[in-house]
């Protein structure tokens, strides 16, 4: 008889230890909007009910009949029967519990723990220790912020504009190395069901501005502009010369072609006097080139 009776203890609580481990976790904000879905229903649906702390929800016996929704749900509650999915809108905080789903009269393996969360806070970025500086070997930075009501947190951080990487606690340990002394600002991210915060960017206490320096695009940008220069004096130097020759050789060519420095057709040529006697005049002698 004793042993009977504790067989049946130990049926009743293998089925309360199944029951706990089949609920999912859920967690949703108030005033929001929930959505649940039976997990693996079973085919085809013919009738459908969901419950909420063992009280009705809402049923619905055929596809063709039209859902009946009771108590605090009604007016804020919609059943698609294909899938048997609930959409809850305007979250009050008497929501949240145990919600357990009957699809075609059967009890279905898996239900939901509905839970209630806040939005989690902009967080903010906290060098440790306060004396980290860029003599430091190494600092930790830590994302902070009171997230107590927000559930389920996940932590990410990211330096300057690297992608962001997630993280299992809220400290993010850096090196004074050549990598991270490149990186000029980080970020953290907190993130829960319900929202998601960035945090204002925090300076590296590593960060070291790189020196400036030309480029190669800029060596080879002044290269070109000096060859461009010289070959333009060159050019100046050639065209100069080209006209001071031509320049030199017709003024020749000019005086060449002028006797005695008098052009055209006939010339006069004054002589000096003759002592011929006194009172004469200078000797006036006209030649003629065509002759």
């Amino acid at each position: 008889m004793g042993f009977l009776l504790g067989l049946c203890v130990l049926a009743v609580a293998v089925e309360f230890v199944k029951t706990e481990e089949t609920l999912q976790n859920k967690e949703f904000a108030l005033d929001g909007t929930l959505k649940l879905r039976p997990v693996n229903p079973p085919t085809p649906i013919t009738s459908m009910t969901w419950k909420h702390e063992g009280n009705l929800l809402v049923e619905q016996y055929s596809s063709t009949a039209k859902p009946e929704y009771y108590g605090q749900f009604k007016d804020r509650t919609s059943l698609v029967f294909s899938t048997g999915e609930i959409t809850i809108s305007k979250l009050k905080l008497e929501d949240g519990g145990k919600y357990t789903i009957e699809i075609n009269n059967v009890i279905q393996d898996v239900g939901f723990q509905v839970k209630f969360i806040k939005e989690v806070p902009v967080p903010t970025v906290d060098v440790k220790p306060l004396a980290c500086s860029e003599t430091s070997d190494s600092c930790s930075l830590h994302c902070e912020g009171n997230v107590d009501s927000a559930g389920t947190v996940s932590y990410f951080w990211k330096g300057g504009d690297q992608d962001w990487k997630k993280s299992t606690t809220k400290k993010l340990e850096i090196k004074n190395d050549a990598d991270t002394r490149k990186i000029k600002e980080f970020f953290c991210k907190v993130e829960n069901s319900v929202s998601e915060k960035e945090s204002a960017a925090e300076l590296n206490p590593f960060y070291k501005e790189e020196e400036a320096g030309l480029s190669v695009g800029a060596v080879v940008g002044i290269v070109f502009v000096f060859i461009l220069i010289i070959v333009a004096v060159f050019g100046v130097a050639v065209l100069f010369y080209k006209k001071m020759f031509c320049f030199k050789n017709c003024q020749k060519e000019t005086d060449t072609t002028k006797p005695n420095g008098i052009t055209g057709e006939e010339g006069v040529k004054l002589t000096e006097p003759t002592a011929t006697g006194a009172g004469s005049g200078p000797a006036i002698e006209t030649t003629n080139e065509s002759a």
